[in-house]
């Protein structure tokens, strides 16, 4: 099983090389990793998000198979408050998978309304 630094490293090292995010690093959150950067700019015209370059992002590295709930969701939000002093409006959950593969879902801090296509 991996420890929580070295599911950050991987998370890390998917962001940088494969997904082209810049200014990543991996911070200790509480007793856990997480990794924060910033995603590339988008590239579709259609995309209605108001995101820039320098919005940064609070991903979480879980393994495939952590049962993730609603209270360890919201102690991750509190323990980003705590140490970056802000309350980040998502985070980003990375998943990993045993072969290494990578899967990125966002989480929100209550309800968000829905994207129009």
């Amino acid at each position: 099983m991996l420890s929580s630094e070295e599911l950050a490293g991987k998370v890390y090292l998917n962001l940088v090389h494969y997904n082209l995010w810049c200014g990543v690093s991996v911070v200790r959150c509480g007793d856990e990793y997480i990794v924060k950067g910033c995603p590339p700019p988008a590239t579709d015209s259609n995309n209605n998000t108001n995101s820039t370059s320098d919005d940064v992002e609070y991903i979480v590295p879980v393994l495939k198979t952590t049962k993730v709930s609603m209270k360890v969701l919201d102690s991750v939000f509190e323990a980003i408050e705590a140490t970056e002093g802000l309350k980040p409006k998502k985070i980003i959950l990375g998943i990993v998978d045993v072969d290494g593969t990578v899967v990125y879902y966002n989480v929100h801090d209550g309800i968000q309304k829905p994207r129009q296509s």
